[in-house]
């Protein structure tokens, strides 16, 4: 793995009369050693093989996550120590209705509180669709079925106004191009307010709302790996068939408005209209992607987690002795991921794991030429305080959110005395320091 060389520059120290002067730089940079595993939890079923298909944090600091097993398919709620305090199945919400076999397949909470998810079944040996709303608890609100050749997987995102649009495959063999992608927009009770199809020869993998509105929808296409960029409308702005690759499973938009996605164990980047920038690989099939405040990004896939510079060279990794498939940025700035943990008698279990926000520095300041600084926020206060003690010269600022910014404050130090500037994390009681001039 490559190092991401750690920084940060003096600029200036000046020393007139006792009173210090300092002006400095603070550069984010992302340590290379992993955050610690906070926790983990198992949801035994007993019965079978066990899957996790998608995964969120939801508003009170919490998770829920869908998955299925040999038997059928879960909703499940967990409060944020990963304690499970509900789950229901597919068939406790809708009902069996003629469902012979199903996989739950994308998941999202909606500004209610309650969650809108996307059912998979064979509906009479058809591949249809289930759009389901429910409460906070689970409870379902409303449901629409899409019976005939529709299959995941699938991805589904609620809008500014309420609605809800949703992505999927429609597969019908006896078509001369069996294959299109569909992207459809219902209002906040289920109604249809359109539907659009794209690109014969074409399967959805996933597709995300971006920036202006639009969406940017990946997959496969006839000669290549898909990316499409449409309007709030669903119409298709424009469309990038990329050879070299197989077909995309996911993506991000990326802060600059390009795109990260990801085909098989390659991270690809494309600027805001999907040309080629860079594209790296690594030692397992990615399943999951984030942007993280440092401009990197996360990957989780196979039974790692990878952390990367926004080049995508790795900074450093967490290996599970469980299976990955899913993972979501915490509000704390750590991750959560699910997949499949070894269950009892050789069956598998829903699997929940918390990870820490990286610590906001990787070594004791013994080298001030070589300071780390991780993603994370940052208080300082401007205007400087004449501490009680020679460790006790603080500089203190307003909030600042993670950029890279510059800082000047003059510290009255007595003589003889130490001017320091003293970091502390904003989740830890431990403080860390660095000590300037005048001693």
């Amino acid at each position: 793995m490559k190092k991401l060389r750690k920084r940060a520059t003096i600029l200036l120290i000046i020393v007139i009369a006792g009173s210090l002067s300092m002006a400095f730089n603070v550069n984010r940079t992302e340590a290379t050693a992993p955050p610690a595993v906070q926790w983990n939890q198992q949801y035994p079923l007993n019965q079978g093989t066990s899957s996790v298909t998608a995964l969120v944090q939801t508003s009170d600091g919490g998770y829920a996550f869908v998955g299925s097993n040999s038997t059928c398919d879960w909703l499940y709620k967990t409060n944020s120590a990963g304690n499970e305090l509900w789950n229901k199945t597919t068939y406790d919400i809708i009902g069996n209705d003629g469902l012979m076999s199903s996989s739950a397949v994308a998941l999202m909470q909606t500004s209610d509180g309650g969650y809108a998810l996307i059912d998979s079944y064979d509906y009479y040996h058809a591949n249809s669709l289930y759009l389901i709303k429910t409460n906070t608890a689970g409870n379902q609100l409303w449901n629409d079925s899409f019976p005939g050749y529709y299959v995941g997987p699938t991805s589904v995102v609620q809008t500014s106004d309420g609605g809800l649009v949703w992505g999927c495959t429609y597969n019908n063999a006896l078509l001369p191009e069996p294959n299109y992608i569909c992207l459809n927009k219902t209002d906040s009770s289920g109604n249809l307010l359109w539907g659009k199809e794209y690109g014969n020869g074409s399967m959805l993998s996933s597709f995300v709302l971006t920036g202006d509105g639009g969406f940017a929808v990946v997959g496969q296409g006839s000669t290549g790996a898909l990316l499409m960029k449409t309007d709030s409308s669903g119409n298709q702005v424009w469309s990038q068939t990329y050879a070299g690759f197989n077909k995309f499973s996911c993506v991000v938009q990326a802060a600059d408005g390009g795109y990260a996605l990801a085909s098989g164990n390659g991270l690809i980047k494309t600027d805001s209209s999907g040309n080629l920038q860079w594209n790296q690989t690594y030692g397992f099939t990615i399943d999951s992607i984030v942007q993280t405040n440092d401009g990197g990004y996360a990957l989780a896939g196979g039974n790692v987690l990878v952390k990367t510079d926004a080049s995508g060279n790795a900074l450093w990794f967490i290996d599970f002795s469980e299976s990955v498939s899913c993972m979501v940025r915490t509000g704390d700035g750590g991750y959560a991921v699910a997949g499949t943990a070894a269950g009892s008698g050789g069956r598998s279990d829903f699997w929940l794991a918390k990870i820490a926000p990286a610590l906001p520095f990787s070594d004791n300041f013994a080298n001030l030429n070589a300071w780390t600084v991780q993603d994370g926020t940052w208080t300082v206060v401007s205007g400087g305080v004449k501490g009680t003690s020679s460790f006790e010269a603080l500089m203190y600022a307003g909030s600042k959110s993670w950029t890279d910014y510059q800082v000047a404050v003059p510290v009255t130090i007595s003589a003889g005395g130490e001017a320091s500037i003293v970091f502390r994390y904003s989740d830890s009681n431990d403080f860390y320091w660095a000590g300037m001039g005048c001693w």
